[in-house]
């Protein structure tokens, strides 16, 4: 049980790992649009959360 949610976590961790990365690299290549995003994507979260 404990062996399976430590792989589960580590899983997890990777996936936030490489989008970390991918966003920071987009970030340093189109910091301007990737802002735009990040604020269009954060608003939409915010919005479906207050409904």
């Amino acid at each position: 049980m404990l062996e399976k949610l430590t792989d589960t976590i580590e899983i997890f961790f990777r996936i936030i790992f490489a989008l970390v990365k991918v966003i920071f690299n987009l970030v340093v290549t189109f910091p301007k649009t990737t802002l735009f995003i990040v604020a269009m994507i954060m608003l939409q979260n915010f919005i479906s959360h207050m409904i």
